[in-house]
């Protein structure tokens, strides 16, 4: 009866702690499997793929580099973290064993530091600046997650897509139909104003616009790329110098970025043109709106002189014709140059 009670005892204590397996002195090998479960992690980019690895040479690599990836497993009834994995490529092994029950998984691609991170609200709240990241050195956030439920003597296998948190915008095209007297033209920087810089994990994007950089209410100088008041950080301005001759249309991407525009504050497309002896300024507003991981492509007609300052009205009638067009990033197929 007292080896009984001994055994019993032993079977008791492997229920409670689980996911362990115990072997008592008559030989006798007790496992708490009724407990735990196990769980292999699949791990995609895109829907399918990112076909930018095929779009241009200069930024894919970029764009779709991942250079660390964070596994994290949560209880969906207490929100609290259980296990946490540490990857270097999409292609690694990431298996856990686990108490049985719901789970929320999220992998996070090129992401802040998660070693605070004891609970999904905490996970949540943390943001992505773009104003603090650098692509060259840190690519571009990822993310995604997943539902799903662990149970003994089986294996789970949820399949998460990471997508990116940032949005593309690409001027696409610039076609010259000013008058011929001026033989061409040169869009020498391409911005955006009242951009969003700041983005929780949670898809959320900060009503703070383009901190430290161009905000259309407050321009206090000329936009240039030093970082100061009225000027913008790296991601959101480009100096092409691209020539046009007149009736010419040219086609030379130049790619910005940004966080999703979610409709309380209008992100706009500048563009500084010289034309003549003079400098002149036109404004895209991005008006039908852009999802993360999504391309706002955008191709212009400069049919006139511009403002002499960057405009915060409305787009210049007659002196500017532009199409918007929104698409999947990763759906698109022409080969081009992009440069950071």
């Amino acid at each position: 009866m007292k080896n009984l009670k001994k055994v019993m005892g032993v079977v008791l204590l492997a229920l409670l702690c689980g996911c362990t397996k115990h072997r008592v002195s008559e030989g006798i090998v007790v496992e708490a499997s009724k407990q735990c479960g196990q769980m292999t992690v699949i791990l995609k980019k895109g829907s399918e793929r990112l076909k930018s690895i095929v779009e241009y040479e200069s930024a894919s690599d970029q764009e779709s580099a991942v250079y660390k990836v964070d596994v994290l497993v949560f209880d969906a009834v207490s929100k609290r973290l259980e296990r946490t994995a540490l990857l270097s490529s999409l292609a690694d092994n990431c298996a856990f064993e686990l108490p049985v029950g719901e789970k929320i998984v999220y992998a996070v691609v090129n992401g802040p530091d998660l070693i605070q991170v004891q609970s999904l609200e905490k996970f949540l709240t943390l943001s992505e600046d773009l104003s603090s990241r650098d692509f060259l050195r840190d690519g571009f956030v990822m993310i995604g997650y997943k539902e799903c439920v662990v149970s003994a003597g089986s294996v789970a296998k949820p399949e998460i897509l990471v997508k990116r948190l940032v949005s593309r915008i690409q001027l696409r095209s610039v076609k010259c139909n000013v008058s011929s007297q001026y033989e061409s033209i040169k869009v020498e920087s391409v911005f955006l104003g009242n951009a969003h810089s700041v983005q929780l994990l949670s898809g959320d994007v900060s009503v703070e616009v383009n901190k430290g950089g161009y905000v259309d209410a407050e321009k206090t100088q000329a936009i240039g790329s030093d970082g100061v008041a009225g000027s913008c950080q790296a991601y959101m301005y480009r100096e092409p110098g691209l020539v046009v001759n007149a009736t010419e249309t040219v086609s030379q991407p130049v790619f910005l970025y940004c966080q999703p525009d979610m409709g309380k504050v209008l992100t706009c497309l500048y563009m500084r043109v010289a034309i003549g002896d003079g400098r002149y300024y036109y404004r895209v507003p991005l008006d039908k709106g852009f999802a993360a991981n999504t391309t706002c492509i955008v191709d212009v007609v400069i049919t006139n002189l511009g403002a002499p300052e960057p405009p915060d009205g409305d787009m210049q009638k007659g002196e500017i014709q532009a199409v918007v067009t929104i698409a999947p990033w990763d759906n698109e197929g022409k080969i081009y140059h992009a440069e950071f």
